[in-house]
Parts: structure tokens; sequence; C-alpha cells
């Protein structure tokens, strides 16, 4: 009776985290954009990522007050958390084998699906950055935060103990990739949230999968902000070469 208590009530807060995320995350920049124009009016500030920033930082601080309690992350799992050294090393692997799930998956979708390599999602984010820098705080340390928050505690925590590790891996995976909008790419997408569920599973702790989501998006973006001069770097190789 006091298990199915304490189930009940953290699948209410998981609810919440998933609602804050949706409706301060994800719309609430929408609706106050146009305040934020007028605000800013006579300032540099880019109002767009002024607004995703403020939100963004809003949806953290409110998830993290509605999960403050410790019996929330530890309650997905009969067995305690790894130590923290373990925690950090499967995130640097979980960091590795993403690149790699993506890699396949991005070959799969080449060779099998006739879908052309490259993020649509991810080039927007970029020219986004360069207009406004700050957004590079959402995409590399507060999204992913609040992404394993939703997608890893809320919903694969609250499906693993009604279901299983496969089946509560395979829907949040979908949902998190159905969640970047580019169906396109849903697999590339999914395949990430997969691992990021199994580090998860493995440790025991929400840092592991926050560790190597933040490495990739914080690789993602320097690869992507630097494109040119890893060109030239590869000509001045090639040339050294041959």
């Amino acid at each position: 009776m006091e298990q199915n208590y304490h189930y009940k009530k953290h699948f209410i807060t998981a609810m919440l985290v998933i609602a804050v995320y949706a409706v301060v995350m994800q719309l609430l920049p929408i609706l106050i954009i146009k305040p934020a124009q007028t605000l800013l009016a006579s300032t540099t500030i880019n109002p767009g990522g002024f607004s995703i920033v403020i939100c963004a930082l809003l949806a953290l601080v409110i998830c993290l007050w509605l999960t403050r309690d410790k019996e929330y992350w530890a309650s997905v799992f009969t067995k305690p958390r790894e130590p923290f050294s373990t925690v950090v090393l499967w995130g640097v692997i979980g960091f590795v084998l993403v690149l790699i799930g993506q890699g396949l998956a991005a070959l799969i979708e080449v060779k099998f699906l006739g879908i052309p390599t490259g993020s649509q999602n991810t080039a927007d984010i970029v020219e986004a950055a360069k207009v406004a820098p700050s957004l590079l705080l959402v995409v590399t340390v507060i999204g992913p935060i609040l992404e394993e928050f939703v997608f890893r505690r809320s919903i694969f925590g609250v499906l693993l103990k009604p279901t299983n590790y496969l089946i509560a891996a395979l829907i949040s995976s979908l949902m998190f990739a159905v969640i970047h909008l580019e169906f396109t790419h849903l697999l590339v997408y999914a395949v990430s949230g997969f691992v990021f569920s199994f580090v998860y599973y493995k440790t025991r702790s929400i840092w592991t999968p926050i560790i190597a989501h933040v490495l990739l998006n914080s690789f993602v973006s320097i690869v992507n902000l630097n494109v040119d001069k890893i060109d030239m770097i590869q000509q001045q190789w090639i040339i050294w070469f041959y």
C-alpha cells in the first residue's frame, strides 16, 4: 500500500516536470517574444534568444524544486546508484556510444532510406546561436539537463516498473526523437535517447545521461560553429600528406 502511494506521488511529480517542460520551455518563449521585442527595442540583445534563455532557466528552477525530494530519484531502481567516479566514466562512455550510434543510424538512413545527411534542426540552432550566443548555454547545459529530467527520469522512470527496461527505453527514446520535430532523422535521435536510457539504467544515476548529453551537445555545437576552420585544417592535412 505504501509503495503504491509513493509511486503515485512520484508519478504526479513526473507529470508536473513534463508539463513544465512543455509549457515553460516550449510554449512560453513564443508567448513572450513580442513583449521581449518591445522591452529590448533600445538594446542590442536579441529578443528571441533572451526569451528562450529566460524560459529555460525558469523551467530548470521549477523542475529542480519539483524534484528536490531525493526519494524521487532513488525510487526508480531497487539498487543504489554507482559511485560518482563510475557515473562520470559511463557518462563519457555514453557520449562515445552516442557518436557511434548516430553514425550507424545516419548510415542506415542514407544507404537504405535515401535520407541525406545533415540536421536542419542543428543548423537552425547554430545559426540562432551566432545571433544570440547566450543560446549556447541552453543548447549545451540547460537543455540537456531538462531533457534528461523529462525523458529519462519522468518518462523512462515511470514506465520502468510497470513494464521493463526495453519497453521503457524504446518509448522514452521515441518520444525524445519526436520532440525534436525532425522526423526524417527520427532514427538518429531515437538511438541517442536509447543510449542515454542505457547509461541511466546502468549506473542508476541521472547524472550519467546528463554528462553524456552535455558532452554530445557541446561537441556538436563546437564542430558546427567551426566548420570553416575544420575544413581548412583538413585541407592542410591533405596537402601535407600528399
